[in-house]
């Protein structure tokens, strides 16, 4: 699984579009957040960062909380999409639940 350290990732727009991607879920709560930062901590990250050309689409709360525990690499997947309709459309699918 392809890498990148988490200083690169900042350079690559990679939090510019999140709210576009992110305003139609349910938010994280204070104490969700909390959990994932723990499971990270304890058993390392098990899931990729979605980008599609150089921007954030899935892993933001992951992103952040890997960068809080001072994490210097992040696994990251990328996925090419058409247009940001068909990127926030993949991410609907993904989320269901949190819509």
């Amino acid at each position: 699984m392809p890498r990148i350290n988490i200083s690169e990732a900042e350079t690559v727009q990679a939090l510019r579009l999140f709210e576009q991607f992110e305003q139609p879920f349910k938010p994280l709560s204070t104490k969700g957040y909390q959990r994932l930062k723990e499971q990270l901590k304890e058993h390392g990250q098990q899931k990729p960062v979605v980008l599609w050309a150089n921007v954030l689409v899935d892993g933001y709360h992951r992103f952040r909380a890997l960068k809080e525990l001072d994490i210097k690499t992040v696994d990251i997947e990328r996925i090419q999409f058409k247009t940001a309709s068909e990127a926030l459309k993949w991410k609907q699918d993904l989320h269901k639940n949190r819509m």
